[in-house]
């Protein structure tokens, strides 16, 4: 839909729609300007603008004074010339007046004098034809019009904004991305222990755990707990593991080590970080962070 801007010798106003310039004083002087137009035009010569304009009366034209009903004019019918047959009279032989001259002189002189009035009158205007016709002043404004070069400055502005925000956009979805990814971050790790053959009386030697990094982040400063069992099911010892880099969908073996008890063996993360992530997870401080959620849900202050 056209997008109009009007101005009425002040500072230009809209984008507006056809039908709300009428809202914003439109008169025939109105200057209107929309996209694809090389220059702002009055109103009245905009094809699509001219049909909302105040449609103005006719001029209004003087009419003769009535005739009064008692007047003998109005009674009266005027009678038609009566025409006389002209009568051919010779030539004088006498000699010629000697007032003639002067006459002459009189006829010249007056028609000389009636030519100066009628001249004179005319162009004072008492003789013109009264006319009435509208005309609005049109207000010249020192406020330079939108150009060609400003409506594409404007276009590539709004262009880069446009760019700026779906920019925005993208960084807000990264962020929420990386969000999600940090909460659910332990479920693309993985450590099993490799089959392993405990000793006769108990020990274990030789074996090792696979470390399974599946998300997309190299991961530093890897620490294992290595845990061993009793034959009767109670905790042994434990063991910590150093593994300083694995790389991002890596799979990586390493050995455990030995002991002289234990019949069986449990690894599990104790502490590990993505750095391209901002993310770290400690075992001892999610325990302690437990413990103390615990407690307060025991004993509520």
């Amino acid at each position: 839909m056209k997008q109009y801007y009007i101005s009425n010798g002040q500072e230009p106003a809209g984008p507006f729609v056809l039908t709300d310039l009428t809202k914003h004083g439109l008169k025939p002087s109105s200057m209107i300007w929309h996209e694809g137009m090389p220059d702002w035009q009055p109103a009245i010569v905009v094809s699509e603008v001219h049909a909302l304009l105040p449609k103005l009366p006719p001029p209004l034209r003087k009419s003769p004074p009535p005739i009064p009903q008692n007047s003998s004019a109005h009674n009266s019918i005027p009678s038609a010339p009566t025409y006389k047959t002209p009568i051919y009279t010779p030539p004088l032989t006498q000699k010629k007046s000697a007032v003639l001259p002067d006459r002459k002189l009189w006829i010249i002189g007056g028609g000389t004098v009636a030519a100066l009035v009628a001249f004179l009158l005319l162009t004072s205007g008492v003789l013109r034809t009264p006319s009435i016709s509208y005309v609005e002043p049109v207000t010249t404004t020192t406020q330079p019009f939108p150009s060609v070069d400003d409506a594409a400055l404007q276009a590539q502005q709004a262009a880069e904004a446009e760019k700026a925000r779906l920019a925005q956009v993208e960084i807000e979805r990264k962020e929420q991305q990386r969000a999600w990814n940090r909460q659910h971050f332990l479920e693309y790790l993985a450590v099993d222990m490799l089959p392993y053959t405990p000793g006769t009386f108990g020990g274990i030697s030789n074996a090792y755990f696979q470390f399974n990094n599946k998300s997309g982040y190299r991961l530093r400063n890897n620490v294992i707990a290595v845990n061993y069992f009793k034959a009767n099911g109670g905790l042994y010892t434990t063991r910590y593991v150093l593994m300083n880099r694995v790389d991002a969908h890596a799979t990586v073996t390493w050995p455990i080590p030995n002991t002289d008890r234990g019949t069986r063996v449990y690894c599990s993360i104790h502490h590990i970080e993505a750095p391209g992530l901002e993310y770290v997870y400690d075992a001892q401080q999610e325990a302690d962070a437990a413990e103390a959620a615990a407690d307060y849900q025991a004993n509520p202050m």
